[in-house]
């Protein structure tokens, strides 16, 4: 996970956040929540943009253990669209307005 928002969302949730880097603004800013972190590390914005894969990232980044895949448990009236590999957030907004 890359941005403050990314990251701010996962810390809420329940998956297990393995280390979570950020700046001291970051860390000011999330209070308990980066207790949740297994590991987390002060670092500098240029520090951020160098480690993350966006173009510039000024706030956090976070390493965040995957969960296990498991089929959709649905009965013959619901639907699931299940996705893969999914770059643009616009070609997502598509698919669920078709």
């Amino acid at each position: 996970m890359q941005g403050a928002k990314a990251v701010k969302e996962t810390l809420a949730s329940d998956f297990e956040v393995l280390i979570l880097a950020g700046t001291g603004d970051f860390f000011q800013s999330v209070n308990k929540l980066s207790d949740r972190a297994g590991e987390s590390i002060v670092v500098s914005d240029h520090e951020l943009t160098a480690l993350g894969s966006v173009e510039i990232n000024t706030t956090a980044l976070a390493i965040v253990k995957m969960k296990p895949n498991r089929k959709p448990a649905l009965t013959n009236q619901e639907y699931a669209l299940i996705l893969d590999s999914i770059r643009d957030p616009g070609n997502l907004g598509t698919m669920i307005r078709t």
